[in-house]
């Protein structure tokens, strides 16, 4: 007999992810979605797709924490937002008992948690923090950038309190197992790949000859992590073989980009903040898709390039190389040289029919895996296989660390 008792309802404590509408939207279809919890204005979440009969926000933080960076004279007055975000949420009086936590609050929220019977859900958009680290400070060096040997404490911290979760929701193979080599139970991480409005980013086929530059795109907040010094790599490069190249930053500058930009002679086209349609036309005008990054759990924006039709140039460190199959819908590369350019995307820059058909394939690639409705599907079989877990283990349920 199937038992028609209604799920356990899943509270998300969530800064301002862009993910949060499209999770928020599966647990709702599954019957799942408890209250969202926010520390940014409601319509960032709203604009998502969050219900505002499931939204409760207190803004009052970043509004802050906003007037204090603008104002330096203030700085000394300055809060830490995760931290507020935390202390607002264990004020609540009705948190229900799975608490699922996005980004950085969890460091101020599952110590507290952990005392009052919740089942603590670590959502995880970035590889072990370990990883992170050690990953960005090698791209740092590579640019030539100061860069770190030793983990700081303030990783050794947030390592420590993130093995308080119960399960961990990894969004690629490549976070999991990040967290598998580090002693987690592969059984309470819950692997939910991620998915994208394959309607709103709808597949246009590019032109096979070009009177105008191939156009490459990168979305994100553009630096060191995203992979920019490969980028320019590849732009440089492109000269040296007369390959009529530009790239296109889409998204906010970090601050070390004025230094590589300045030193580089690659074609950078700066293009801002792009969100909606405006972000769907952008990616429809360019050619290629590129995501070279040091460190990335996976990077959606890849897949939504691909859903447009465009071949994704991937390095084997994002977890996006899950969504490549090399050679077919995309290129994912290794060590950015001009030897292994040279082998493996000569071909795809210099022939438009190529690149046509790579791009088809990559629109395949994603009504077949990535779509919204593939991403609910699997979180409803996940959170269902934890709370049959949480129901078989009862009293006995440990962390998602195993026992040594």
């Amino acid at each position: 007999m199937k038992d028609s008792s209604p799920s356990p309802q899943v509270d998300v404590i969530v800064e301002r992810q862009w993910h949060i509408g499209i999770h928020a939207r599966a647990l709702r279809e599954a019957g799942m979605l408890g209250t969202v919890y926010g520390g940014f204005p409601a319509y960032r979440y709203l604009s998502q797709g969050v219900p505002k009969e499931s939204l409760s926000t207190q803004a009052w933080a970043i509004y802050w924490h906003e007037i204090c960076r603008r104002l330096p004279g203030l700085s000394f007055f300055d809060v830490d937002v995760p931290r507020a975000i935390a202390n607002w949420t264990l004020q609540q009086p009705r948190l229900n008992r799975y608490v699922a936590c996005y980004s950085t609050v969890y460091k101020y929220l599952f110590p507290t948690l952990k005392d009052r019977g919740h089942i603590l859900i670590l959502e995880r958009g970035s590889t072990h923090p370990e990883n992170y680290f050690h990953q960005i400070q090698r791209g740092l060096k590579e640019a030539g950038l100061p860069y770190l040997e030793k983990l700081p404490a303030e990783y050794e911290e947030e390592i420590k309190v993130g093995r308080l979760s119960h399960f961990v929701v990894a969004g690629s193979s490549a976070i999991k197992e990040s967290y598998v080599s580090r002693g987690y139970d592969p059984e309470k991480i819950l692997l939910i790949p991620y998915g994208t409005d394959h309607n709103l980013f709808a597949y246009v086929e590019r032109p096979t000859v070009l009177n105008r530059p191939l156009r490459m795109a990168c979305v994100g907040s553009i630096g060191i992590r995203k992979g920019l010094q490969r980028l320019l790599w590849i732009g440089e490069w492109a000269q040296e073989q007369k390959i009529d190249l530009e790239i296109r930053l889409i998204g906010p500058l970090e601050p070390e980009c004025a230094i590589l930009l300045k030193k580089s002679t690659a074609v950078v086209h700066c293009l801002g903040v792009k969100k909606g349609a405006e972000l769907v036309q952008v990616l429809q005008d360019c050619d290629l898709y590129c995501l070279p990054s040091y460190e990335e759990g996976f990077g959606i924006s890849v897949i939504e390039g691909m859903s447009t039709g465009m071949p994704a140039i991937v390095s084997s460190e994002a977890g996006a190389r899950e969504a490549v199959a090399d050679g077919v819908d995309g290129i994912i590369l290794t060590t950015f040289q001009p030897d292994e350019m040279a082998k493996k995307l000569s071909v795809l820059l210099n022939d438009g029919k190529k690149r046509v058909e790579m791009g088809r394939a990559a629109r395949k690639k994603v009504e077949a895996n990535y779509k919204i409705e593939n991403y609910c599907q699997t979180l409803r079989t996940e959170y269902q296989r934890m709370f049959a877990l949480v129901d078989r283990m009862g009293n006995s349920l440990s962390t998602a660390v195993k026992s040594s």
